[in-house]
């Protein structure tokens, strides 16, 4: 595992499988100039595009930590990647927060 950062993983993963996420939460809100302590990096997906980055994400050493029907939680061996949690939604949502949202760079 190298340093890069799980924004760089997310970013390398989608794009390999060619599926699409939002950013949500704490991390999303700091883009506002609010601040909010988080200790996770809370995503937008789809189920199924979900599964189609889950080995990926477990090569670089992410296990689930916690599961549900809408939501899941993946935790990371590595110290220098934060935890992940995977927020479901069909794909006609996602398409509709992509459009309305606002993209930003969030790494070089």
């Amino acid at each position: 595992m190298d340093d890069r950062s799980v924004f760089h993983l997310i970013s390398d993963v989608t794009h390999e499988e060619g599926v699409s996420c939002v950013l949500i939460g704490g991390f999303a809100v700091n883009h506002y100039r609010v601040t909010r302590q988080t200790a996770d990096v809370d995503f937008l997906i789809t189920k199924e595009d979900f599964d189609k980055i889950l080995g990926l994400l477990e090569k670089a050493g992410y296990k689930k930590a916690l599961s549900q029907e809408n939501f899941v939680q993946l935790h990371s061996s590595h110290l220098s990647l934060l935890d992940v949690d995977f927020m479901f939604v069909d794909q006609e949502t996602l398409k509709k927060i992509m459009k309305e949202g606002e993209r930003f760079k969030i790494v070089g």
